[in-house]
């Protein structure tokens, strides 16, 4: 199973998409954060997919004195990740929104609310890219420990 993510400030847009036998929808709508994290610790997941966060110049004046929730959600999920060893990969809302409602609608998966959208787009994104198969799609986590074996084979 895959978890899509379109992490919020209070609530964030969550998907759960069952991979085998065949690709299905378990579960997808807006959840309270709390609630999300305890799915991810109990929940076998071969991925998790989130929306990425990026503080651009032009939006740095209005974040002045944010609490930026948002990023300490990404957070907890880049740490629940992290100490179970699920795949983790982020994806910007540039290459999300290359997923266009119509393209949702085509494959049944359009929602009203525009995080659960979000969170589906991150998904198709991510699998339409080969990562349900291994594709080009690399965790970080894959990453880190590939290159603590080489630097330890160096020694």
């Amino acid at each position: 199973m895959i978890a899509g993510i379109d992490p919020g400030r209070r609530q964030s847009g969550f998907v759960l998409v069952r991979t085998l036998p065949a690709l299905g929808i378990v579960s997808g709508g807006r959840t309270k954060n709390d609630r999300v994290c305890d799915q991810l610790w109990e929940l076998n997941l071969e991925a998790i997919v989130m929306e990425n966060y990026r503080l651009y110049p032009w939006m740095a004046k209005t974040m002045i004195w944010n609490d930026l929730l948002e990023v300490r959600m990404i957070g907890r999920i880049q740490e629940i990740a992290r100490r179970r060893g699920i795949k983790l990969v982020e994806i910007t809302p540039s290459q999300g929104k290359r997923i266009k409602d119509r393209d949702l609608k085509a494959l049944g998966t359009w929602s009203h609310c525009n995080h659960t959208m979000d969170a589906f787009r991150v998904f198709w994104t991510f699998w339409l890219k080969g990562g349900g198969d291994g594709g080009d799609s690399r965790s970080k986590n894959q990453s880190r420990r590939r290159r603590r074996s080489s630097v330890d084979r160096r020694r």
